[in-house]
């Protein structure tokens, strides 16, 4: 127990050789494992995996190794873990997961750790960020790469979920804080963003519009609301608001980047052409035709930057 919380390996070592007995625990429930997860003892650690030690042993407070390391905010300990099998949904006898441990210790590299592993997002986690904008916006970040991985997957409805989710999440005080302001307004942007390409291609243009509209509110600036706002209103049969739209866009959009300004000019070439019967039964198939004529539906996330990692986790979400 003393070498592994003092991180003594080749104390450690012989002990195990000599048939230490891995199972027991001092007055409190804690095992070796539990000592060297919560004095950040990394290699003690790893060597008591590898000869059987209970990843998931609990103490008598109902905690884990895990969250012995998520208390310390200990991110390479927290990796090991939960490479290891940790559940990292256990839940002590509070109720408290090893994520808003993490949480508390306002460690981004350790929460992100979580996060990456598909950690549900619950109420819980939301109150324990409050009153920590880093952490609020990592977890509202997160959303969005779930969000836009859905998107480029084409699990539409899922997507929309995460988005409406993050933005019913999201702090107006923060986005008003001088400090933060910009780099939440940019998120809150994106995830307007992510949510208008999402309903149009749900075939639900009046909120494509709706979302692409508070976006523009959000950045006038921005060439990537109009854009989608464009493509929205083409999708309605309303081409001078597409045209419009189009415009704008090309007007704002950097002179520097051709690739963006040629997908712009494709689109605006569409709308000129008139191609805008989209009534009744001809509705979906036309939306399928375009959308198989060009790289517009592609083209939209290299237009408005995203990038997605596809080996992201995506984490649950709990209203």
């Amino acid at each position: 127990m003393l070498a592994a919380a003092e991180g003594h390996l080749g104390v450690l070592e012989l002990l195990l050789a000599k048939g230490a007995n891995l199972l027991w625990q001092d007055k409190d429930g804690l095992s070796a494992l539990s000592w060297s997860c919560s004095r950040g003892q990394l290699q003690a650690a790893q060597c008591l995996l590898t000869h059987g030690a209970d990843i998931n042993h609990s103490d008598k407070k109902g905690r884990t190794p895990l969250d012995m390391a998520a208390t310390q905010g200990n991110a390479e300990m927290i990796k090991l873990l939960l490479n290891n099998g940790a559940e990292i949904e256990h839940v002590d006898l509070n109720g408290t997961r090893a994520l808003d441990r993490a949480i508390g210790t306002g460690n981004l590299d350790a929460i992100n750790c979580f996060l990456q592993a598909g950690a549900k997002i619950g109420s819980q986690t939301w109150e324990m960020a409050a009153d920590k904008p880093d952490v609020v916006h990592l977890l509202l970040n997160k959303l969005h790469q779930d969000g836009a991985l859905l998107y480029r997957k084409g699990h539409m409805k899922d997507a929309v979920h995460r988005y409406q989710y993050a933005l019913k999440k999201f702090p107006a005080s923060v986005v008003e804080d001088a400090d933060s302001g910009s780099t939440f307004l940019q998120l809150k942007h994106q995830l307007l963003l992510g949510l208008a390409k999402c309903k149009r291609k749900l075939n639900e243009p009046d909120a494509a519009i709706s979302a692409a509209t508070q976006a523009i509110e959000l950045r006038p600036k921005s060439f990537e609301g109009h854009f989608i706002r464009a493509k929205a209103f083409k999708d309605k049969g309303c081409q001078a608001e597409a045209q419009a739209n189009i415009e704008e866009a090309l007007r704002l959009a950097p002179i520097s980047n051709i690739e963006q300004r040629r997908t712009l000019m494709k689109v605006q070439e569409e709308i000129g052409a008139g191609d805008l019967d989209l009534a009744g039964t001809q509705y979906m198939s036309t939306r399928s035709s375009l959308d198989n004529q060009s790289n517009c539906t592609d083209s939209m996330d290299q237009v408005c930057g995203i990038s997605v990692d596809s080996r992201l986790n995506l984490a649950s979400v709990h209203l």
